[in-house]
């Protein structure tokens, strides 16, 4: 299935996109794709990479709560041996964190096979299991309207699983990595259990 776009196409970028003059013969209006598309994503979670390309050529710009980008995950990026804050290909991403080649097709890109590695690399850090609690999985990653740097010295309350779970004494808290990011937290004391390296949570203040 194809999409005709509004402008006229001077490269078809076949290199890449695998896309030639003939395939745009039949293919569907932008204006009755963009609203099929806009559709099917209303209040839905959307994982993608560099996902801001592809809402700019949709014209549309997804709620940032429901948006997963992982492009923009610091954590994905030190798992794989990158700089947190550098924007790394999906290829090399892919490359380093799941072992597997994608994009060498002489045929341009398979959508298909992005969007696979994107979710893959996805579920690499939306489930991690907190140590001293039993491998509980933390279902809940992202922290939400959180200034970056910003330190809290309360005792939060962390939702996880189908409850939400008070801590028992004070953690200084360090940055946020970024809106996407994970938070890393310390404990303010040494006493009591020792606290993850890194928990995905979602903070309830």
């Amino acid at each position: 299935m194809y999409i005709r776009p509004t402008a006229p196409i001077v490269d078809y970028r076949t290199r890449w996109s695998g896309i030639r003059r003939q395939h745009m013969v039949n293919a569907i209006p932008f204006s009755k794709a963009q609203r099929e598309i806009l559709r099917i994503l209303s209040g839905k979670i959307v994982v993608g990479h560099a996902i801001y390309n592809d809402f700019k050529a949709l014209k549309y710009f997804h709620p940032k709560a429901l948006t997963r980008d992982t492009s923009k995950i610091p954590l994905l990026n030190r798992k794989g041996g990158f700089p947190e804050n550098t924007s790394i290909s999906l290829k090399r991403l892919t490359k380093e964190l799941l072992h597997k080649d994608i994009q060498v097709g002489k045929n341009g890109h398979s959508s298909v096979e992005d969007a696979r590695a994107t979710m893959e690399l996805y579920k690499v850090v939306e489930f991690l299991v907190c140590p001293g609690e039993g491998g509980l999985l933390l279902t809940e990653m992202f922290v939400y309207k959180i200034p970056i740097k910003k330190k809290l010295l309360t005792s939060p309350s962390f939702r996880w699983g189908g409850g939400t779970k008070r801590s028992s004494r004070p953690w200084g808290w360090r940055s946020a990595l970024d809106t996407w990011g994970v938070l890393r937290p310390t404990p303010a004391r040494e006493e009591g259990i020792q606290a993850p390296r890194e928990i995905p949570l979602h903070i309830v203040v």
